[in-house]
């Protein structure tokens, strides 16, 4: 199990090092994947240097990634980052909602690799939910990873970095739920992170 690194404890230069350490990963990623091939080292990015043939582009709003894979879905309408109404304190509920019940587990594209390295309830006057859970499977059945949010609310923190990147690969399932504390109306509830795909 991971755990949160709060943002207000983290100086800004190790803030970019948690950035630049998923991007890193998702590049990484992709190319074992054969998504895109390294070019030639920059040693003014060192992060970053061999992939400037790579695209990457950060992303923290849902529609970007959700709507291109979902189909049938589109018509439904989305909500961004926007959980399910919270109805019973206890249970989980996904982060991806729409007009659905269940919500949805979107795909990753398969020329593409998402990289997760940071949470924020931005909107939050309670502390609406406890775990968060990344899960890959089209019914959410294999768990990648979880985070305690608890710690981070005995500081009344709502944001934090995850110590490691959550990494989804192409054509993996991407799901993840929050545990309802309280019974509340839908949260916003949101990633950042990152999407790596070949540059075109």
């Amino acid at each position: 199990m991971g755990y949160i690194v709060q943002t207000d404890e983290v100086a800004l230069q190790r803030q970019e090092k948690y950035r630049a350490d998923a991007i890193r990963e998702g590049y990484e990623r992709a190319l074992g994947l054969s998504i895109a091939t390294p070019g030639k080292v920059n040693p003014d990015h060192p992060y970053t240097g061999r992939y400037d043939n790579l695209k990457a582009r950060s992303f923290d709003y849902v529609n970007d990634f959700v709507v291109p894979t979902s189909g049938a879905l589109l018509a439904a309408g989305l909500a961004g980052w926007l959980t399910l109404a919270l109805a019973v304190a206890g249970n989980p509920y996904s982060i991806f909602a729409n007009n659905t019940p269940v919500g949805i587990i979107p795909v990753v594209p398969n020329t593409q690799v998402w990289v997760f390295y940071k949470y924020c309830i931005p909107y939050a006057i309670t502390w609406p939910v406890s775990y968060l859970i990344f899960t890959a499977g089209n019914a959410g059945q294999y768990r990648k990873d979880e985070f305690d949010l608890e710690p981070t609310y005995s500081k009344l923190s709502t944001d934090g970095f995850f110590n490691e990147p959550v990494v989804y690969d192409k054509a993996e399932f991407c799901g993840a739920t929050v545990r309802a504390r309280i019974i509340s109306p839908a949260i916003a509830f949101v990633l950042q992170g990152w999407v790596i795909e070949p540059r075109v």
